[in-house]
């Protein structure tokens, strides 16, 4: 692969690429590994707004892969603010499939289907659907995600 090539698969990844804060977006790799493993993503933020100064959001799950192409999960979410106590805002069950083993073919491919389950009732349920793309080149490796989301009315 020449250095042109890898720099045009790099600016096609880029390309969706949009500023977000930390715990809205994640970008994930298109390996789905078997057996069991745990998610734990801890956010935290200092701001000049005071109503989202110290803001914080944790992520702890447990996800279990059946084999090299399909992995399910659940996690709870706990948000909390420097005016308001932490407590737990959401369920969430993801699925993850790829339908190639890692460098089986030219970008290792994937998708990943997620539901958020508000608990609040002034909250929505969220659902995502996530492409995800990635290739190794040498010791460097591009990844990529395509996301589309959709919130559905409240509780």
């Amino acid at each position: 692969m020449t250095k042109f090539h890898a720099l045009a698969l790099a600016a096609l990844f880029l390309i969706a690429a949009a500023p977000a804060r930390a715990d809205d977006y994640t970008v994930d790799s298109p390996e789905v590994s078997q057996g069991w493993s745990g998610e734990a993503n801890l956010n935290y933020s200092l701001d000049n707004v005071a109503n989202l100064n110290r803001y914080s959001s944790q992520v702890y799950g447990l996800n279990y892969g059946f084999n090299d192409h399909f992995a399910t999960g659940i996690a709870a979410m706990i948000e909390g603010t420097s005016q308001t106590s932490a407590k737990v805002t959401n369920f969430r069950w993801e699925s993850q499939w790829s339908p190639y083993r890692p460098g089986e073919k030219f970008i290792d491919i994937g998708a990943i289907m997620t539901f958020d389950f508000a608990l609040a009732d002034s909250q929505p349920d969220t659902v995502e659907g996530k492409l995800l793309l990635e290739k190794k080149i040498e010791d460097f490796t591009l990844t990529g995600n395509v996301a589309l989301s959709r919130n559905f009315g409240s509780n």
